[in-house]
């Protein structure tokens, strides 16, 4: 399988989606938007495409003019059929291109607090078999409101919308791909943000549960073999 990977940011990297692919035998291509002149494949020459996270808000534009072309490189990629998975800033993006409203949440929500299972994700043949409550790494200040026709698979306390899906489009506000490395970096580079607030964990606090991470990679592993097989 043919992945393409838009990555935002230098240190926020795919992580354990890395590993999962090359085991699998699958090929990851990349567009570095963090990179002058980043350019994208045509939707026919990949089977997947994966949206990672960044601190840039969706209705940014004015600031990022290159996501007005990353928006239309989503949207052709939905058009063509191809499987579309979005992670945090992803999930938001994806959101946006299926015609829901991306905004301020009205916390931020950053460490490890648990996901909790909707009726609907009982029934849904990618997220099933996942954990009815679910340990998770959250880094984001912004939610996205539910795209028409999709189905809400995950909530949390913090946030309601924490993972939907609408056919082959599937979009995760929280962090499953996060490994200690990576989770490491987001604390070096955006540390200012650990700020007190109820959904908001210290750096030690979050250095303290980091072994979670490692812990749910059998949890990944098997959400991208589902996500894979549509």
């Amino acid at each position: 399988m043919n992945i393409h990977i838009l990555q935002h940011l230098s240190f926020e990297t795919p992580g354990m989606i890395t590993h999962w692919a090359k085991e699998n035998k699958h090929t990851p291509t990349f567009t570095y938007l963090f990179q002058a002149g980043h350019t994208y494949p045509k939707p026919g020459e990949i089977d997947m495409l994966i949206i990672l996270g960044g601190p840039m808000g969706v209705y940014e534009e004015n600031l990022h003019p290159w996501m007005k072309a990353e928006k239309q490189f989503i949207k052709q990629c939905i058009a063509s059929d191809k499987i579309v998975l979005g992670i945090c800033l992803g999930a938001q993006l994806l959101a946006d291109a299926l015609g829901a409203k991306v905004h301020k949440h009205t916390t931020f929500e950053i460490g490890f607090f648990p996901v909790l299972k909707t009726i609907a994700a009982e029934k849904d043949v990618i997220f099933q078999k996942l954990p009815e409550e679910w340990m998770v790494f959250h880094w984001h200040g912004d939610t996205f409101e539910l795209p028409e026709q999709a189905t809400l698979l995950f909530k949390s306390d913090g946030c309601k919308n924490q993972a939907f899906r609408k056919g082959k489009c599937i979009g995760i506000q929280f962090h499953p791909e996060a490994d200690q490395k990576l989770i490491l970096n987001m604390v070096q580079h955006t540390k200012q943000e650990l700020v007190m607030k109820q959904y908001v964990q210290t750096e030690e606090e979050i250095k303290t549960q980091i072994g979670l991470a490692e812990k749910n990679r059998s949890f990944l592993y098997q959400l991208l073999n589902d996500i894979a097989g549509l």
